[in-house]
């Protein structure tokens, strides 16, 4: 399928274990993972409804 996007999966859930690949990217940027935590958190609740 020549310029055909194909969708195999999402990751709703990515693993926050200290050996989880989101935690591990975190601190590859510079992010530990009470910061992360935190970052999330906060990105949530600045997103919600009025």
């Amino acid at each position: 399928a020549e310029g055909q996007f194909w969708l195999i999966e999402v990751n709703t859930i990515p693993g926050m274990t200290d050996h989880s690949l989101v935690p591990q990217a975190a601190v590859h940027a510079g992010i530990d993972f009470d910061e992360l935590v935190i970052q999330i958190l906060n990105t949530s609740l600045e997103c919600q409804p009025a």
